[in-house]
């Protein structure tokens, strides 16, 4: 069977989806910028995917798992755009809105929805560990640079240097992949 053929999910398929499950928990994260709500969604999808094995005709189930998780993702941030009030001055309806807007400009492909974990590892392979633990205490357990600060035993403004640098390593990752609208948005939505 190659792979542009359209198949029905299998078992393996599903194992291989469920085994990469944190890739897609970073994914979903980064929509929704809640840990718990994105293993959720995640979890879900996971669930419907099983139950729905048998009348999914897919060409690629990687690609088709990340398009799932991006729609649940969609359909939260839209409810919760409407649980927003108008403005609030938190400015929390207007980065809700924003990533709807560009969810839905279509630019989380399906492909660059499944490229989008190689170029998380490609962008790690090139920070020093400190960077990548200062960038990933910040951006997915959402803690202050003054929380950093005193985990890591590294002044504030270190902290500020070493987010600096990972945005500087993300931006020419994904540039290079032609995704620097992808980063921009993850960037300002973590602000």
């Amino acid at each position: 069977m190659g792979k542009s053929e359209k198949h029905i999910i299998t078992a393996n398929e599903i194992l291989s989806i469920f085994e990469e499950r944190g890739r897609y928990l970073a994914l979903a994260n980064s929509y929704v910028k809640d840990f718990s709500t994105a293993e959720e969604i995640v979890q879900q999808c996971i669930f419907g995917l099983v139950q729905a094995k048998e009348s999914q005709y897919v060409y690629d189930p990687k690609a088709f798992f990340a398009s799932s998780v991006r729609n649940r993702c969609l359909n939260y941030l839209k409810r919760k755009s409407r649980e927003c009030s108008i403005d609030d001055g938190s400015g929390l309806k207007e980065r809700i809105d924003l990533e709807i807007g560009w969810l839905e400009s279509g630019a989380g492909t399906e492909e660059s929805l499944t490229d989008f974990p190689e170029l998380l590892k490609k962008a790690r392979e090139q920070m020093h560990a400190l960077t990548y633990d200062v960038f990933m205490a910040k951006r997915l357990d959402r803690m202050s640079y003054k929380e950093i600060s005193r985990m890591f035993r590294i002044s504030e403004s270190r902290v500020h240097y070493e987010m600096h640098r990972a945005a500087g390593i993300f931006r020419k990752v994904f540039s290079d992949y032609g995704l620097l609208l992808l980063f921009s948005c993850m960037m300002l939505m973590s602000l």
